[in-house]
């Protein structure tokens, strides 16, 4: 099974885009509670989405990012993202790769 170096690079830098734009989105939205806006409850419930998803993308290694300097921890998200690319290109080459030995069964 060969994994493909430029789809991993694709669904990593998707992945880095999400998580920081689930960040500025959320310190965003809260921002406004600091500055005395009346919150609505769309805006909170997405600023609650937000942050859910930011927790979940920046699962395993952004959780060690406040250990180390600020250039450190921004590496340690772009490793994360690179984790995250690597897997989920696994997972899906695995998933087609067995579904095609599948077909190729029932063929016969």
């Amino acid at each position: 099974m060969k994994l493909s170096k430029l789809k991993i690079a694709i669904v990593s830098a998707i992945h880095l885009v999400l998580v920081y734009v689930s960040m500025f989105y959320f310190l965003g939205s809260a921002m406004a509670g600091f500055e005395g806006e009346e919150i609505t409850l769309f805006q909170e419930l997405t600023e609650n989405i937000a942050v859910s998803l930011f927790n979940i993308l920046r699962f395993p290694l952004g959780y060690v990012t406040w250990l180390f300097p600020t250039s450190f921890g921004i590496l340690l998200f772009i490793l994360n993202s690179i984790l995250w690319g690597f897997v989920i290109v696994y997972i899906f080459t695995k998933f087609k790769n067995n579904s095609q030995a599948q077909g190729r069964r029932h063929v016969k």
